[in-house]
Formats: C-alpha cells, structure tokens, sequence
C-alpha cells in the first residue's frame, strides 16, 4: 500500500493586487478574454470573488519552490461580492463563478484581499 500524505502550502507570494470597485468591471475584464477563446472563471469565497494569473512555473526553480511549499502568483485581480453567485452577466455573456470558499488556501486568500480593500 502507498503511503498518502498531505503537503499544505507555506507560503504564496503575489505579485501584484488589482482591486475593481464593481464586480461587473472585473467579469468584464474576463468576458473580453473570453471573446478570445480563452477559458475563463472567477473564484469565490470570503465575498471576494477573483482570478488569479499564476507565475511561469515552467522553470527548475519554480518547481523547487513549490517542492519547498511556496506558490508564486503574478497577479491577483479581484472585487466585492458579498453573496455567491453561479455566474455574473455582463456583455451578454456569462462568467461562470467558482465556490472556493472550502479550500482552506483559498479563503486565506480572500481574506487576505478583504484587508486591502
């Protein structure tokens, strides 16, 4: 039998925070990409909902990092809302909205965003 074992994460750096006043201006931001063909989704949890754009991990040193339990986000966007939603409508379209508020990390994150509102 294998042995399973749980390794949280100890630290997150972001590298930078981009606060939107209005909920629909961050979906907004996200119907646009979406026009592209990008995939898009928001995370929620806190009354925060956000999107998070990850640092190249494609490196030997972000795969140490991460081994050493540190994740390296290079931005964060994010925005009130204080009810969760399934999804938010702007520009004819809809963003889907994702429940993240069970994982631990994530809701550290959103309480951390609540703080630099």
């Amino acid at each position: 039998m294998i042995e399973v074992a749980e390794k949280p994460v100890k630290k997150l750096f972001v590298g930078e925070r981009v606060y939107y006043e209005k909920h629909e201006d961050l979906a907004t931001v996200l119907a646009l990409s979406a026009a592209t063909g990008q995939p898009v989704a928001l995370y929620w949890a806190e009354g925060i909902v956000f999107i998070v754009s990850p640092a190249y991990q494609d490196s030997d040193l972000m795969a140490e990092k991460y081994l050493e339990g540190e994740i390296h986000w290079s931005s964060i966007a994010y925005a009130k809302l204080d009810d969760f939603a399934e999804h938010i409508r702007v520009k004819g379209m809809e963003i889907p909205v994702i429940d993240a508020s069970k994982s631990k990390m994530m809701k550290e994150v959103a309480i951390w965003l609540k703080e630099h509102i």
